[in-house]
């Protein structure tokens, strides 16, 4: 079983922002491992019960009275965890200027939320890897369970949205992404810890690129990064996608 664990960074709709969703991928078993690294790094002082990317930059929250330079030093060892494990790291980032002047008031009320044009490229990418990897080698294709960070109302549109998909696409689509997607509260779940350092960071070097973040970054991707970029071509291929193709009755 492949788990793939996912976060999102940049839900301010600022017009020059980006909305960034990322994460990793890997086999179960080496999530396994992961986590009882992560948690001993966590454990380590400056102890801290998880750890969260807007926290340790503002001092709040499980990082609050430690000074920045030790919180520095606590998301530098933790995203080193990151690097030792090697999961496979994909993101996708849309433009909220792009999302507002495209996509907003254009579709279905349900699906007007750039969540879902996100999510559903998740899914996509994970199929693409699997293809990659099997013109290396016989990997065949793997269903993947995904775990996004809790989004409350739109995670729960999702799963709506998520099961109408599943019983549309043929194989090896249908393989990949049999699993329903689970949502759940990153300060729980330590992939999303991870997931959540990556997208920040891809985020926070779009709109901060004279910050210097490079040794962190290099440690959360050691081996480069699945990065797709939604352009507004393709935001408005989606559109009409959705606007002829897709059942209202079925989302």
């Amino acid at each position: 079983m492949l788990q793939c664990f996912v976060d999102d960074s940049g839900s301010d709709p600022q017009p020059d922002s980006v909305f960034v969703l990322a994460g990793y991928v890997m086999e179960e078993a080496s999530w396994e491992d992961f986590a009882d690294k992560w948690d001993a790094e966590l454990d380590r002082r400056p102890a801290i019960p998880y750890c969260r990317m807007s926290a340790a930059e503002e001092g709040s929250g499980p990082f609050l009275g430690i000074d920045e330079p030790f919180r520095k030093m606590k998301v530098r060892d933790l995203a080193n965890v990151v690097r030792q494990s090697c999961p496979t790291p994909l993101a996708i980032r849309m433009m909220w200027r792009d999302y507002a002047e495209v996509v907003k008031g254009n579709v279905d009320p349900r699906l007007d939320n750039p969540y879902a044009f996100l999510f559903f490229k998740i899914l996509a990418m994970n199929l693409h890897l699997q293809k990659l990897g099997n013109q290396v080698t016989d990997f065949g294709f793997k269903p993947v369970n995904f775990v996004f960070d809790d989004q409350g109302p739109a995670g729960l549109k999702c799963l709506d949205w998520y099961g109408a998909l599943k019983e549309r696409v043929a194989e090896p689509e249908r393989t990949v992404i049999a699993n329903t997607p689970d949502f759940r509260d990153d300060r729980d779940v330590t992939p999303l810890q991870a997931a959540d350092m990556l997208a920040w960071h891809i985020r926070r070097g779009h709109s901060f690129p004279n910050e210097d973040r490079a040794e962190v970054f290099g440690l959360l991707n050691p081996l480069g990064i699945l990065v797709y970029t939604y352009e507004p071509e393709e935001l408005h291929r989606v559109v009409e996608a959705w606007n002829t193709r897709l059942d209202p009755n079925t989302i």
